[in-house]
């Protein structure tokens, strides 16, 4: 998989307006960047070292599900000891000092009903480097916790932790090729205006991976 960065993105769904304050104040991420969807959603995009952390805000979720993605850790050179922040909908955010659990910048802690088929999907799917329970892609670590009450079959849309985004380099070659070894296709490539061309992908329980090829790290988007 040919990166176009070595970290990546997560992001969740909610209609609470209150997780926009929390992820600014209470988690100390500051002020967001605010990216119009569409006309009933709004990103609200909050900088992470280089990771982005989008909060997708919508005027009504009919959702109570969730994802296998249970929880991120925040690498903080502010903090002194690990904490753990819970907001609205249940979202929980771990900030601790760089180093805590061996995340030096953003991690996410994964729960999974079968762990060996969890390690095939990163390290032969998605090609990245997996290492027993960890998974890495570049700064960013994925911890892998197996549980017999993972969700098993994620009906899309959830509450909370939704999705995470890795940004590459052509959106169609890398979605093809993580197709033909494995995943399953979630949403074909569409592309938005000249911003990004995207597509989503899931492992076999539904958990979606967005395939990003953002126009402001790759150049041009071509039609």
């Amino acid at each position: 998989m040919k990166l176009a960065k070595d970290r990546l993105d997560i992001g969740l769904i909610t209609d609470d307006r209150a997780m926009i304050e929390f992820m600014a104040s209470e988690v100390g991420l500051g002020d967001p960047e605010l990216l119009p969807v569409t006309k009933a959603m709004t990103q609200h995009r909050f900088d992470v070292d280089g990771s982005v952390v989008k909060v997708n805000l919508v005027e009504q979720l009919d959702a109570t599900g969730r994802s296998g993605y249970s929880e991120i850790q925040i690498a903080d050179a502010r903090a002194s000891a690990a904490s753990l922040l819970v907001g609205p909908d249940e979202v929980r955010v771990r900030v601790a000092p760089p180093g805590d659990d061996g995340i030096d910048q953003l991690g996410v802690r994964f729960s999974v009903p079968d762990l060996a088929a969890a390690q095939h999907y990163f390290g032969h799917v998605l090609e990245w480097e997996v290492e027993a329970e960890r998974v890495r892609l570049g700064a960013t670590v994925i911890i892998l916790e197996e549980h017999a009450e993972a969700p098993a079959a994620v009906m899309m849309p959830v509450r909370g932790w939704t999705y995470l985004t890795v940004q590459i380099h052509d959106c169609d070659a890398e979605t093809s090729a993580v197709l033909e070894r494995g995943a399953t296709l979630a949403r074909p490539a569409v592309t938005m205006g000249e911003v990004a061309r995207f597509s989503m992908v899931a492992d076999r329980w539904g958990n979606q991976l967005e395939l990003s090829q953002r126009a402001s790290l790759t150049g041009p988007i071509r039609a």
